[in-house]
This record gives C-alpha cells, structure tokens and sequence, in this order.
C-alpha cells in the first residue's frame, strides 16, 4: 500500500514539475498588465479558469476514471489556458510595442540590481511558503489524523490568505508607480489604503473562520476527529489572520519600496527563529499537538506584523522616491550627473550667449483642451524651434530645455563604453543556462538511474539469514509413500 501510494505521488510530482514554465510565464505576463494598471482581463482569465479546472477534473475523475493522476493532469492543463490566454489577450491589445524595445545586447546587462530586489522577494514569499509545508510534514509524524486536521487548517488559511494577498499586490504596484514618478504623497495614500483594506479584510476573514469552526472541516473530511480538531483550532488561526493580513500588506508595501531585505530578513527570523522551534517543542512535548503548532507561528506572525509595522512607518519617502526614480531612469544619480558635467565640458561645446529659460508651471486648466498640449503631453517632449524644446515631467511641471545640450549629452552618454565586454557577459549569463542545464540532467540521471540500481540489487540480493525449513509432504506426497 505504501509502496502505491509513494508511486502516485511519484507520477503527481512528474506533472506538476511541467508546470512552473507555465506558471511563471503566467505570473510574469500578470504583472506586465498590472504595472500598466490593466486588472480585469486576468480576472476573467481566472474566472475562466476555474469553470475549465472544474470541467476537466469531472472529465478525467468520474468519466475517465483516471484517479488523482488525473486531477494533477487538470492542475497542468489549466495553468497552461491561463497562461495561453493572457498571452492571446496581450497580443491582441498590442501592448508589447509600446512598453518593450525588443531583444537587444542591453538585456545582458545591469542583472544585478534587478537580482537585489528579485532574490529578496522570492526569500519573502519562499520562507513564507516552506513553514507550512514543514509543518504538515510534521503533522504526519503524530498521526493521520494530526496530519488530515493540519492539511485542512493549511487549506482554510490559504483561501483567506488569497484576499489580502491580491490586495498587497496592488499595494506594490501603486506604492512603487507613485514613487518612480515622483509623487510622494500619492505613495503614501495608497500605503494607508491598504493596511485600511487589510485591517477590514482580516477582521472579515476572521469572523468566517469563528462563526463556522464547527462546519468548515466537513469540507475536507467526514471524520469526527479531524473536524472536532479542525474546529477547535480554528479560533486560534481566526486570530492568527488578523496579524497574518497586516504583515502581507505590510511586505507589499515594503516591496513597493524596494525594501525586500527587510521582509525577508524579518521572515527568516519570525518563522525559523522564533515561530517553528515554538511550534515543535509545543508540538511534540506537550499535549497541544497541532494547536501548539499554531501557538508558534502566532507568536512569530505577531512580532513580524509589528516588526513590519514600524519599518512602513520608518519609510523615508523622499529617498525611496529618489532611488525608484533612478531605477525607473528618470531621474540621473549625483555620480552621473558630474560625469555629464564633466564630459560636457570637454566637448569643447559652450552655450555662452543663449540665456537659460527658466522653469514655469504647467498650462492652466482651461487651456489644457487645446490639441497642441494634448500632443505635448502624449509625446513629453515637443519642440518649439530649433533651439529650444518643452519637456513636461510626469509629475506636472513644464521645464525649457536646450535642444543643441541635450544632443551633446545623449551622444556622449551613448559613447559611453559598457561596463562589461561582450565576452564577459556572454560568460557570465551563460553561467545560469550552464547551471540549470546541469540541476536538470541531475535529475534525470537520480529519475533513471536510481531505479535502475534499486531493481538490480533486489534481484541479486540473496536471502542469507533466511533459513529454509523442510515443509511437510503433501497428501499426494503421503499416498506415493
């Protein structure tokens, strides 16, 4: 039975792990449309997707009879149509013109300070993610029941943790535009939004979890046992979703302004630190059990929301708006800006004699109807004559620039030299591919070769300590005597 069992389990993981192409492109293409602040068509996509993974799970289950391989088959087939679909609806839409340039030798440089906010925040969500995991795992040492009432907890958790999780999303895209544009105190209007939104969310997720304690469990198991520890843990997880909406939003705010350092590092520390030693010693040394499981990671999701609490309310905003901006390449660094100095100035080119224009504020609203504004304003920079041009800034101000300084600072900024050669970052971006290339042949070679070794040796071990006793004659064997 154990045997079936780990073979299932072997064939599940097969499909899925056809998944994560599916799922990151899917995940990639959601937030291309969102930092365009285009929402609905992914909630369509989504819409449609559940009649779809409903549709083909009753195909493959009840008509197919396929069992639980099937329903992994489903989970593959729908992460494809999501991501197939936006894909069709990104096309359609013609957004990619627009917003991307195209492949060019650029894209192999400056990785590094997209990896410094990427790896945080994968730490972020992964440490999140890993602590359940380790304590379903821990759950199955207790017993099936232990395990079945955690799983179900795990479950109910996850379908509440969806809410405030999409809002924390939106609270990173709208707190990091705001501060790529500049506009400081529309960053800090969107933050308060939010842990308002959360603070409703979470007390609304708690008061369903409290008022149906007793009925949830039904949904998953009609064993008495798990639905009885089901309900008499879900009151302590009621409370545990309070804190759980203000820290994601929290972690959503702080990833706006590309402070993924410290979630994580408040992560690592809450869970594995403080919230899982907690949890095991509760778990395995008293009587608690599963509830002492969750005593520990209610201690280690308190002190991460206020943790995180007091880092929103640290922000510098100002800075953090300078440095997005700079991410964003709005907006030149001090270093850059004295080397353009410095390159302009030995150009040999003056502007002595051409007085600079200073800077006005934008057009009155009752002449911002007229087609001539309107188009400065959709192509930022329109000019005026041949020496002068108007540059409109997206955080509404007018300035006069010099069109002659300008090209000498772009042509010069274009000879710039890159930082790397070709060959070196031919070398060192071929080191990712070299390394995913190997990570999976090693698992070819651990999915065909270990089998391979585990059938030899069960049909070539010898049954030593076996000793062979004579049976006794059968009555066939007794009538020839």
């Amino acid at each position: 039975m154990e045997r079936k069992r780990c073979h299932i389990c072997f064939c599940c993981f097969v499909i899925f792990s056809l998944i994560f192409q599916a799922f990151f492109l899917f995940q990639l293409e959601t937030k291309y449309l969102m930092n365009q602040k285009i929402i609905i068509p992914q909630v369509l996509t989504a819409v449609m997707s559940n009649v779809i993974h409903a549709l083909l799970n009753y195909i493959l289950l009840y008509i197919l009879d396929t069992g639980i391989t099937g329903a992994a088959i489903a989970h593959a087939l729908n992460f494809y149509f999501q991501m197939i679909t936006l894909m069709i609806y990104i096309w359609w839409r013609g957004c990619v013109p627009s917003t991307w340039g195209g492949w060019t030798m650029k894209c192999l440089e400056d990785w590094w300070p997209f990896m410094r906010l990427a790896i945080p925040s994968t730490m972020m969500i992964c440490l999140e993610w890993w602590v359940y995991e380790i304590s379903t795992i821990l759950a199955g040492i207790l017993g099936k029941v232990e395990q079945a009432a955690q799983s179900t907890i795990y479950q109910l958790t996850t379908i509440s943790y969806t809410i405030p999780m999409g809002v924390a999303m939106a609270a990173t895209v709208q707190v990091g535009s705001a501060l790529g544009a500049g506009q400081i105190e529309q960053a800090k209007l969107s933050a308060k939004v939010s842990m308002i939104c959360a603070i409703f969310l979470a007390v609304f997720n708690a008061l369903i979890l409290v008022s149906l304690k007793d009925v949830l469990g039904y949904l998953f198991s009609n064993n008495q046992k798990v639905v009885k520890m089901v309900a008499f843990i879900l009151p302590l997880c009621s409370g545990f979703q309070l804190f759980d909406g203000l820290s994601v939003i929290s972690g959503g705010i702080l990833r706006g302004c590309a402070l993924q350092k410290i979630g994580a590092l408040c992560c690592l520390i809450g869970y594995y630190v403080i919230g899982i030693p907690i949890g095991i010693c509760l778990m395995f040394l008293t009587h608690l059990h599963v509830f002492g499981m969750w005593v520990g990671l209610f201690i280690s999701i308190f002190m991460q929301s206020v943790f995180m609490l007091i880092s929103v309310a640290m922000v510098n905003w100002e800075s953090k708006a300078e440095q997005a901006q700079v991410n964003a390449g709005t907006k030149c660094t001090q270093n850059q800006d004295e080397e353009d100095e410095e390159t302009f100035a030995d150009s040999n080119c003056t502007l002595s004699g051409v007085e600079e224009q200073p800077k006005v504020t934008a057009l009155p609203e009752d002449q911002r109807d007229n087609q001539i504004y309107k188009e400065m304003v959709k192509n930022r920079v329109s000019t005026i004559d041949d020496t002068l041009a108007v540059e409109i800034h997206s955080y509404g101000v007018v300035e006069m620039v010099h069109i002659e300084k300008r090209k000498v600072e772009n042509e010069h900024r274009e000879e710039r030299p890159p930082n790397r050669s070709l060959k070196r970052l031919l070398l060192y971006r071929g080191l990712f591919f070299m390394a995913a290339v190997v990570i999976f042949a090693l698992g070819m070679v651990i999915r065909f070769v270990v089998p391979m070794f585990l059938s030899i040796s069960e049909h070539t071990k010898q049954p030593a300590n076996v000793t062979v006793t004579p049976s006794s004659p059968s009555r066939n064997e007794l009538a020839l005597i």
